[in-house]
Formats: structure tokens, C-alpha cells, sequence
């Protein structure tokens, strides 16, 4: 994680779904006078977060019909996703990308870039990921950013084939 921080000089992030939250227990952050300052051990809704995003995605059916019955949609920003079709199909199309792009749904001013970490047994365990200042974030990088995040995530889960 240090690494990927240093090289794009941007806040790197790891989280674990937390009941109907992200909870985020390391974070790196870049050295830029603009940046996100989270802390370890907050909270963040998971349907409005990149990291809970990638998170819920590969849920069970099961799991995530559950999670849909009981959460409320709270709007916190007018980009924020308050439709449980819509955040479905999201879901859905994350979990086909394999990484999750959320712009300014949580936070006025801030961007994330998501993918899963996965245990031993393949079974998505927590999620890595990117906080961007959207004024810093630049769509024609996004697939640079993912494929760094992937290749970080993989060097996680399988360190002995590196």
C-alpha cells in the first residue's frame, strides 16, 4: 500500500464490510496539501462508498437481498445513489468490471477507485482502494489506477507467487 501511495501520490485505503458499513482499517496518505483525512477505525455507509461498493457486490444472493431490506437510502450528496434498483444494477455492473468508481456520492469534492482483496480461498475478504480529490482525479487514468490496485491486491492475496 505504501508503495501504490508513493507512486501515484494519492491516500490508499483498506476497509472490511462492517454490518451495513465500511469499516476502514489502514490508510496511506499521499503528500499532497489537498487530501481526504481518514481515520482507521471510521465508518462509512457501504452503498455510497467505491470500497463498500466492491464490497457488497460479491455478496451471496442471499447476503445481499438481506442488506437491501434493511438499509434506508440517505442522500448525502445530489450525486448520492438513492434507488435500491439503481444501486442493484451498480452492483451488478462492479462486480463485471471488477473494480468500483464512485464520484462524489459520500463527500462534495472527493472521488474513489475500488477493488477487492481476497482471502486465501478466493473469497472477497476486504477492499483497496484510491481517495481522490475530484479535482485531482483524471478519468483517462482510471485504468492505471485499477490496474495498480489489482496488481497490489493479487500480490496480497498470493505473495509467494512474487
Amino acid at each position: 500500500m505504501k508503495k501504490l501511495s508513493q507512486k501515484f501520490n494519492e491516500n490508499v485505503n483498506l476497509a472490511i464490510l462492517d454490518g451495513d458499513e465500511i469499516l476502514y482499517i489502514y490508510s496511506i496518505e499521499g503528500n499532497h496539501t489537498l487530501k481526504l483525512d481518514l481515520k482507521i477505525g471510521s465508518n462509512q455507509p457501504a452503498y455510497c462508498a467505491a470500497l463498500g461498493r466492491v464490497l457488497l457486490a460479491y455478496l451471496s444472493e442471499e447476503k445481499i437481498n438481506h442488506y437491501f431490506q434493511k438499509i434506508k437510502l440517505k442522500s448525502y450528496t445530489s450525486y448520492t445513489i438513492t434507488s435500491k434498483d439503481k444501486l442493484k444494477r451498480e452492483l451488478k455492473l462492479v462486480k463485471q468490471k471488477g473494480y468500483s468508481l464512485v464520484k462524489e456520492e459520500y463527500m462534495q469534492g472527493v472521488s474513489c477507485v475500488a477493488v477487492p482483496l481476497r482471502d486465501n480461498q478466493g473469497k472477497v475478504c476486504a477492499g483497496l482502494s484510491f481517495s481522490i480529490p475530484t479535482a485531482r482525479f483524471e478519468e483517462n487514468k482510471l485504468s492505471l489506477l485499477v490496474d495498480s490496485l489489482i496488481s497490489t491486491a493479487k500480490k496480497v492475496t498470493m505473495p509467494e507467487d512474487y
